[in-house]
C-alpha cells in the first residue's frame, strides 16, 4: 500500500511540476506577444506620423523578438518604398512573402516593383504566384496577361484576354490594354474584333474608330484607314481631337493633299492647347519627306503659329528648327540672334545659339554670346561651360579658369556634367603645358567613369601629342574604336596614335577612310593626313591636304611653314 501511495505521490509531483512549467511558458509567451504588439503599434504610429527613422527602430526591435513576422517586414518595405530605396524594399517584401506564402498582396506588390525596374520575367513569376492564390480576380488576370505580352508569351496572354472577354466583358478601362496587347503580338484580327464591339457599344466615341483605322494602317490597308479618317474628318472637322488625329495620320502617311488645311485648322482651333499644336508642327518638321514639299508651304504654317501663339518661347524656336533641318543654318543663327534681342528671357534660344556657334567653331561670337548668357542665366551650367570653352579657344586663359570652377560647382554630383567639366579642365591645363596636371585630371575622370569614350579619346590623343606612354594611348583608343567603328573623331585619334608609334602606312589608310569613306571634313583630319603623307615622303600630296586644312580653319597658319618646307624639298 505504501508503494502505491508513493507512486501516486511521485506522479502528482511530476504533473504539478509540468503544470507550473506550462503556466510559466504561457505567461512568457503572452508577455512576449504583448511586447511585440506594443513595438509594432508604436512603429506604425511613427510611420503614419512620417517619422521613418523612429518607426524603423521599433520594427527592428520587433524582428529581434519575432524574425518570422511578415507584417513587420511588409511595414519596413513600405517605408523603404516611400524613401526611394526600392532594392531594400524588395528585400523586405521577399522576407514577408517567405513568412506568409498565402498572402497575395505581397506577390502583387513585388510584381509591380520588378515591373517598374524593367525585370518583367521576375514580375511575371510573382504575378503567376498571385494568380495561383486567386485565379478568379479579373484585375490579376489582366496584369498577368499584360506581363505575358511584355515577355513575348503571346499565346498565354491571348488565352487570358479571351477569358476576360467571355467572363467579364469589355469595359472602357480594360479594352485599351487588351487592344494594345493584341497589336504587340500582331494579332490584328483580335484587335479589330474588340474595336468593332466597342464601336457598336459606344457609337459616339471617336477614339475607337480612329484606333480601328490605325489597325488597318498597321496591316497595310492604308486605303481603308484613309477612308475611316476622311469620313470622321468630313463629319467633324472642327472637333479638336479629330483634327489632331487627322494631322498625325497625314504626317505619318506623308499625305500632302489635305495636310496644309488640317494644320492651319489645328493652329486656329481654340480648344487645342498650345503644347499639342507645337508638338504637331514639330512632328511635321521632323518628317524628312514632307519637309521638302512645296505644296505644304511650311513657312506659312509656322508664320500662322507665330501669330496665333505670339510670345510662346517654343513657338519662336520652330522656324529655327525648320531652317536647320532644311540646311539653312546661317538663317537659323540670325533668327536666334533676333529672338534674343526681343526676348532675352528665352533660354531655349540662348542654348541653341551657343550650341550652333560651337558647332560652327565660331569661337569669338561664342565667347561674346556665352558671356551675355552667363549674366542673363547665372545658374546655367551650359552657359558656363560654353563660356569656358570659348575662352580657351580664344586664348583667354584666366576667364576659362574661373568659369570652369563655376561650372564644376554647378555640376555638383551629376556625373555627366562633372566629367564634361573635367575634360575641359584637362584641356585647359594641357594648353598651359601643364601636362602632368592634365593627365591627373583624366585619371580622376576615369575613376568616376572608366568607360567614358570622350575621356579615353582625349587622354589618348594628348598622350600621343606629348609622345608619352604611347602604349597606354594605344590601349585606350583601341578600346574606344572597337565599339565606335564609324566615328571619325575616334578614328582620327587612333590614326594619330599609330602615326606616333611609327605605324604610318596603317595610319594613312585609316585617315583616307575617314575623309573619303566616312566623309569626315574637319580641318584636323586633313592636317593629320598631311603630316602622315610627308613622313611617307609624299610631300606634294601632303601640301594638298594642308591647304584644304587651312581653307577650313584659317587659324592653322602654322601649316604655311610646313607647305613652304615641302616646296623646298
Amino acid at each position: 500500500m505504501k508503494k502505491v501511495l508513493f507512486a501516486i505521490f511521485v506522479v502528482c509531483l511530476s504533473c504539478s511540476h509540468k503544470l507550473s512549467e506550462n503556466v510559466l511558458e504561457k505567461s512568457r509567451a503572452e508577455k512576449d506577444r504583448d511586447e511585440i504588439n506594443y513595438l509594432f503599434v508604436e512603429g506604425l504610429r511613427y510611420k503614419y506620423q512620417g517619422n521613418n527613422s523612429e518607426a524603423l527602430k521599433y520594427f527592428e526591435e520587433c524582428l529581434k523578438k519575432d524574425s518570422h513576422n511578415d507584417a513587420v517586414y511588409f511595414s519596413i518595405a513600405e517605408i523603404m518604398l516611400n524613401i526611394g530605396k526600392t532594392e531594400e524594399a524588395k528585400r523586405y517584401l521577399i522576407k514577408a512573402k517567405e513568412n506568409a506564402k498565402g498572402n497575395i498582396w505581397y506577390y502583387l506588390i513585388l510584381s509591380e516593383i520588378y515591373h517598374q525596374s524593367g525585370k518583367n520575367d521576375s514580375a511575371l513569376l510573382c504575378m503567376e504566384e498571385a494568380y495561383k492564390l486567386n485565379n478568379e480576380n479579373p484585375e490579376i488576370k489582366l496584369h498577368l496577361a499584360q506581363l505575358y505580352t511584355k515577355t513575348g508569351k503571346y499565346k498565354q496572354a491571348s488565352v487570358i484576354y479571351k477569358e476576360i472577354e467571355e467572363n467579364y466583358g469589355l469595359n472602357e478601362s480594360n479594352y485599351l490594354i487588351i487592344v494594345k496587347s493584341y497589336l504587340d503580338s500582331q494579332d490584328y484580327e483580335g484587335a479589330k474584333r474588340i474595336l468593332n464591339r466597342m464601336i457598336e457599344e459606344y457609337p459616339d466615341e471617336k477614339l475607337y474608330v480612329t484606333l480601328l483605322a490605325e489597325v488597318y494602317r498597321k496591316t497595310g490597308d492604308t486605303a481603308r484607314a484613309h477612308e475611316i479618317y476622311n469620313d470622321i474628318y468630313n463629319r467633324e472637322s472642327e472637333n479638336p481631337q479629330v483634327l489632331l488625329w487627322m494631322a498625325n495620320f497625314l504626317i505619318e502617311e506623308n499625305d500632302e493633299d489635305l495636310l496644309y488645311d488640317v494644320m492651319i485648322r489645328v493652329i486656329n482651333n481654340e480648344e487645342i492647347n498650345p503644347e499639342d499644336k507645337i508638338i504637331c508642327i514639330r512632328k511635321l518638321i521632323g518628317n524628312d519627306s514632307l519637309i521638302k514639299s512645296d505644296k505644304l508651304r511650311i513657312d506659312e504654317i509656322i508664320n500662322e503659329a507665330e501669330i496665333k501663339l505670339k510670345g510662346d518661347d517654343f513657338v519662336e524656336m520652330l522656324k529655327v528648327e525648320y531652317y536647320e533641318k532644311t540646311g539653312k543654318s546661317d538663317e537659323a543663327v540670325e533668327i536666334l540672334k533676333n529672338i534674343i534681342k526681343t526676348n532675352r528671357g528665352n533660354y531655349y534660344a540662348w542654348e541653341k545659339l551657343l550650341l550652333m556657334l560651337l558647332e560652327r567653331k565660331n569661337y569669338n561670337e561664342l565667347f561674346n554670346y556665352a558671356a551675355e548668357c552667363t549674366l542673363e542665366f547665372n545658374m546655367s551650367y551650359l552657359a558656363k561651360i560654353m563660356y569656358a570653352n570659348a575662352a580657351i579657344e580664344t586664348g583667354r586663359i584666366d576667364i576659362a579658369t574661373e568659369e570652369i570652377k563655376k561650372a564644376k560647382i554647378l555640376a555638383g554630383n551629376k556625373k555627366e556634367e562633372l566629367i564634361q567639366t573635367m575634360i575641359l579642365e584637362a584641356d585647359l591645363y594641357y594648353r598651359k603645358k601643364e601636362y602632368e596636371k592634365a593627365f591627373e585630371i583624366f585619371e580622376e575622370a576615369l575613376k568616376i567613369d572608366p568607360e567614358n569614350y570622350i575621356v579615353l579619346n582625349n587622354y589618348s590623343y594628348y598622350l600621343a601629342e606629348s609622345g608619352e606612354n604611347l602604349d597606354k594611348a594605344y590601349n585606350m583608343i583601341i578600346k574606344v574604336v572597337a565599339r565606335n567603328k564609324e566615328n571619325t573623331i575616334y578614328l582620327d585619334t587612333y590614326a594619330w596614335v599609330l602615326y606616333k608609334k611609327g605605324k604610318n602606312n596603317r595610319a594613312i589608310k585609316i585617315m583616307m577612310y575617314v575623309i573619303y569613306g566616312l566623309k569626315g571634313d574637319d580641318a584636323e583630319y586633313f592636317e593629320h593626313l598631311g603630316f602622315m603623307l610627308k613622313k611617307a615622303g609624299k610631300c606634294s600630296e601632303a601640301k594638298k591636304y594642308w591647304q584644304i586644312a587651312l581653307e577650313k580653319d584659317d587659324r592653322k597658319d602654322y601649316l604655311l611653314k610646313e607647305i613652304e618646307s615641302c616646296k623646298r624639298k
